[in-house]
């Protein structure tokens, strides 16, 4: 009697996938735990912030849960402080998380053939770090889209979950974090984002598009309500784009 053993070959593909599946997820987790040293204070000092604001611990972590963008955060809760109206500080955080529609467009080739589904649930993390993390480890080009989505699933995990809870943390502390050691905590954000930009510069248009958004943020600065930033992306992207052509055209390639 003939037993056809394809119901046991679909059940082992199926194991497979599962497993690699797991696998990507786990090295996506990995990834970013260096960076979470960062991470972990600015959640801290936001949930600080943000209680001593006038926000209940409760809304401080719903902030973070909802918004999930420290940047404009921070600016959202100066602004409840001052009393600004809801229009404000919504078009002011609108224009802080710009940037990010520009880190979905980045990805955008990468991540296309995948369901919608996914779309939605890789959009929702997209900050920072995952974006840089992510970015790094889809230039390698040996992940299938679905591949890399479990990648950044599990980068985007770390990412969700340190910031919530130091969230939570920094909220429960409330007024008893100083205020010098705030700011201290605060700064190391930055320098960890720089240490995650800094391996994607390995070509001319991208080293020149990152020093003229450098030089524009430094001049630009001043500006109120983070107008700076926005300015400065807009610099180094159009830099960027402008050596892409010049490359293309028949200047020498990077």
């Amino acid at each position: 009697m003939y037993i056809s053993k394809e119901p046991v070959s679909v059940l082992t593909r199926q194991r497979d996938n599962n497993g690699r599946a797991l696998k990507l997820l786990w090295q996506g987790y990995r990834a970013t735990m260096p960076f979470m040293i960062g991470v972990i204070p600015f959640g801290i000092v936001f949930g600080a912030v943000a209680v001593t604001a006038g926000l209940r611990p409760l809304e401080a972590v719903g902030m973070s849960i909802l918004v999930f963008a420290g940047s404009s955060q921070f600016m959202a809760v100066k602004l409840i402080e001052s009393g600004a109206s809801i229009l404000l500080i919504v078009v002011t955080t609108f224009f802080i998380n710009l940037r990010n529609f520009l880190y979905s467009a980045s990805l955008a080739s990468a991540f296309r053939p995948l369901p919608t589904a996914w779309k939605w649930l890789l959009a929702y993390p997209m900050a920072d770090e995952v974006y840089a993390t992510v970015l790094l480890r889809a230039r390698q080009g040996d992940l299938l889209p679905r591949e890399l989505a479990w990648y950044a699933a599990g980068v985007s995990l770390n990412l969700i979950g340190v910031w919530w809870g130091s969230t939570a943390i920094g909220a429960l502390l409330g007024n008893i974090l100083p205020g010098h050691l705030a700011q201290t905590l605060g700064f190391i954000a930055p320098l960890i984002f720089i240490s995650l930009v800094t391996p994607l510069l390995t070509t001319r248009p991208a080293l020149l598009a990152a020093l003229a958004a450098s030089l524009a943020g430094a001049i630009l600065a001043p500006l109120p309500n983070h107008l700076g930033l926005l300015l400065a992306a807009a610099a180094g992207i159009a830099v960027g784009v402008a050596v892409e052509k010049w490359n293309s055209k028949g200047g020498t390639a990077a």
